[in-house]
């Protein structure tokens, strides 16, 4: 998870849901074929988490796939060895983006080769197109492979599935269908800038993106920076990498000059920059973004 991802992430533009996590909080911190939705053929195998589940030893298992915070060319293999060997088994993924999916899988050496795997786009951006399945907006028809036994991994562009991310529709309805989800260890953008930030790391919220009009978002910031204050909790927030300077320039205009702000940019590539410094003294000199790199916000007033 990035907010908007750059081919990832945690980069394409992407509307997110809102999640919050407060004291000893975890992490806020990213085609379906013959089944059901709009879909596509690629890759892969059954899977498990030791050994591939069959159809017959009833449902499946879902698994999380955090992918990198970078693209496929600027990553080795991420994921740890059991898990590796976990995933490379797997026949069917829930994906953003078939042709991201596709490169990030590539990566993991899987048993089948990409054509005879199943990639099912999330109905999130399924449904979105003219052609894109009925099925699609169904989330009951999304889980047909892990009804039928078969285990399935769910891969956001970047980051960690089902953090502002699409996938936590699907992994909602694989819960109320009583399909085991099953996380894997990897990359979050969002605990990653909270822990470098040096803010409270003991209350937090994730705010996801905040309006797009100057106006509403100024008075957003305000209201974030009344709770934040109140409650001495860390706000983190993100948004699509070509706004991120006009992000950065509206929570140095509107916080208290005594709150301090933490930016960071492209983390865990080769442009990584955090800094934390108090509202007033970004104002001396402002930050410059780069418009292609994601970015997390944070602040404590």
């Amino acid at each position: 998870m990035y907010g908007a991802p750059h081919g990832h992430d945690h980069a394409n533009p992407r509307s997110r849901e809102h999640a919050h996590a407060h004291d000893h909080a975890h992490d806020h911190a990213r085609d379906h074929t013959a089944h059901g939705p709009a879909n596509e053929r690629a890759q892969d195998h059954d899977h498990d988490t030791a050994t591939p589940r069959r159809a017959g030893n009833g449902p499946g298992r879902l698994l999380l796939i955090p992918t990198p915070l970078q693209q496929p060319e600027e990553s080795g293999t991420w994921l740890l060895e059991a898990d590796r060997a976990r995933v490379a088994a797997l026949a069917h993924f829930y994906v953003e983006t078939p042709k991201t999916a596709r490169r990030w899988l590539g990566v993991l050496g899987l048993e089948r080769p990409m054509q005879e795997l199943s990639l099912h786009v999330l109905p999130d951006r399924a449904g979105k197109g003219k052609q894109a399945a009925p099925e699609a907006r169904d989330p009951a028809q999304w889980l047909v492979p892990l009804l039928a036994g078969e285990d399935a991994g769910l891969l956001s562009d970047a980051g960690c599935p089902g953090v502002a991310d699409p996938g936590g529709q699907l992994v909602a309805a694989a819960h109320a269908q009583g399909i085991e989800v099953i996380p894997l260890v990897g990359p979050s953008s969002l605990l990653l800038g909270l822990m470098a930030s040096g803010l409270n790391g003991q209350r937090f919220a994730f705010q996801g993106y905040l309006p797009s009009q100057p106006e509403e978002r100024g008075r957003a910031i305000v209201q974030l920076a009344q709770r934040s204050r109140n409650q001495r909790e860390t706000q983190l927030l993100i948004e699509t990498p070509y706004r991120n300077q006009a992000m950065a320039e509206a929570l140095i205009t509107h916080l208290p000059g005594d709150a301090r702000l933490c930016i960071a940019t492209d983390l865990t590539g080769p442009a990584q920059s955090v800094r934390t410094l108090p509202v007033s003294q970004w104002r001396k000199k402002l930050p410059e973004l780069p418009p292609k790199r994601p970015a997390v916000f944070l602040f404590l007033a």
